[in-house]
């Protein structure tokens, strides 16, 4: 039986399609911060590697738009979680993380709880607790020299003046190079040139 060569619009094989359209990948990690849960119980179990999920730059709330809870979640499931995220700049996996960052945003990462305790249950991904529209709020970018030590950075999120959430990526359980690491070692998933994480 001869092969066929599947060619996708205008003459371009499927290869050079994707090619063409790639989009930056966002990844995130789930359960990475344990600061309040280890000081009322320090013998809490924790993972023993990231639980890694995509989140794809179509989740991005437009700049000024308003955010909207989607109508089929359950009321008081949707929560925020401000993060720092980390740009990489296209250096290969052969040089220090370090090396491979070309800037930092701080972004908001929303989650439907209620959908991603379903998926957890039934053992599914949490698509649809993270994979939302405007679930993805992006702020400007910072500097790469604007921050000395990203594993050492205070986060904190206030709305109307009242902090709702404040920690330190110090106290993140899998720190930066070992998502980094986990990926590209583990998952052969590389970061490229305008990745996120």
């Amino acid at each position: 039986m001869r092969a066929a060569s599947v060619q996708g619009i205008h003459g371009l094989s499927v290869q050079d399609l994707v090619q063409q359209i790639k989009q930056p990948k966002c990844y995130g990690v789930a359960k990475n911060f344990f600061t309040k849960a280890k000081a009322a119980d320090p013998a809490l179990q924790t993972p023993t590697i990231p639980i890694m999920f995509h989140k794809p730059l179509s989740c991005v709330l437009p700049r000024g738009a308003p955010f909207k809870i989607p109508a089929d979640s359950a009321p008081n499931t949707v929560f925020h979680e401000v993060e720092l995220g980390v740009i990489f700049n296209g250096l290969s996996a052969e040089h220090p993380w370090q090396d491979r960052i070309g800037a930092y945003v701080l972004l908001l990462d929303m989650t439907d709880m209620g959908q991603a305790m379903k998926a957890l249950k039934n053992k599914v991904p949490f698509t649809k607790a993270k994979q939302r529209d405007g679930f993805l709020v992006l702020g400007d970018i910072i500097p790469k020299e604007a921050i000395a030590d990203p594993e050492n950075v205070e986060l904190e999120l206030r709305i109307n003046g009242e902090t709702r959430q404040k920690d330190t990526t110090a106290n993140m359980h899998f720190k930066i190079r070992d998502q980094v690491a986990y990926m590209e070692e583990s998952l052969t998933m590389p970061f490229d040139e305008g990745d996120l994480l």
